[in-house]
């Protein structure tokens, strides 16, 4: 690491100073972090998903108990309360854990627990977006994009903005996480970043009033067995510019209601 300001030896301006452990700041440091924390998961008996290396999974004969990771922030879940207990208080005695709450919120998405299910939300996101953009207390549409695709941009029609724009543009890919619905008109918003113009600033505040509309759904998740149906379809050559097709599929389950998870990306 290099000397901090006031610690430089004149003698010997070019050396460094050694760690004996990662520091906050570092790059390597999240990397340590989460070295050290699923080498003790695992010690207690975890293992990790074939799927997501942040998720960890402990299965013994009466117990399952599920443990997801994003950086010092972490979820927990089982069908066996005392066990989870004890692995929190194993946990404790090596890092300082702050006193575990039911789950409402994490990473931004609100959960409700209902009779029927589970029901996944980003109200407060999504209010935070219509606010920085001016969009609050907009009028709202019933979709989300035009039905016809919009003539290519003319040129000298550059937003005034851009950095607004893409502001507002990547925040709208982490709400697609309960509104699957807005993933096709993200999409092509996302595609015009490098280069926003006035027509895609008029695209971007339609999806804006479509949201406003949609502001409190999100995603249920129920109890039942998992019956997996997929969709699959494709927008054959509709850019006006360069006519490259789009493909799209969704997913679902008689566990999620609704279709999720959906993608929408260029071929």
């Amino acid at each position: 690491m290099a000397q901090p300001p006031g610690f430089v030896d004149p003698q010997f301006p070019g050396h460094v100073c050694k760690l004996h452990k990662a520091i906050y700041g570092l790059k390597q440091s999240p990397q340590q972090w989460y070295n050290k924390l699923t080498t003790q998961l695992q010690a207690e008996g975890f293992h990790f998903s074939k799927s997501d290396p942040a998720l960890l999974i402990l299965k013994t004969v009466s117990a399952q108990i599920y443990i997801l990771i994003y950086v010092d922030d972490m979820l927990i879940t089982g069908n066996d309360p005392q066990q989870i207990q004890d692995i929190l208080s194993k946990l404790q005695t090596v890092f300082p854990l702050e006193e575990p709450t039911p789950l409402s919120l994490f990473l931004g998405i609100r959960t409700s627990t209902k009779l029927y299910g589970l029901f996944l939300d980003q109200q407060q996101y999504a209010q935070d977006i219509l606010n920085s953009s001016g969009f609050l207390n907009c009028k709202p549409l019933l979709t989300p994009i035009a039905l016809k695709s919009s003539s290519p941009a003319k040129p000298g029609l550059q937003h005034i903005d851009p950095p607004h724009y893409r502001q507002l543009a990547g925040s709208l890919q982490y709400l697609t996480i309960t509104q699957p619905d807005i993933a096709f008109a993200t999409n092509q918003i996302c595609q015009h970043m490098h280069d926003p113009k006035q027509i895609h600033l008029q695209t971007l505040k339609r999806l804006l009033r479509y949201i406003q509309g949609i502001i409190n759904f999100g995603l249920l998740i129920r109890r039942s067995n998992l019956t997996l149906q997929s969709y699959i379809d494709a927008y054959w050559a509709s850019d006006q510019i360069d006519r490259k097709s789009i493909s799209g599929s969704a997913h679902s389950s008689d566990t999620i209601s609704s279709l999720g998870p959906l993608k929408s990306r260029l071929q």
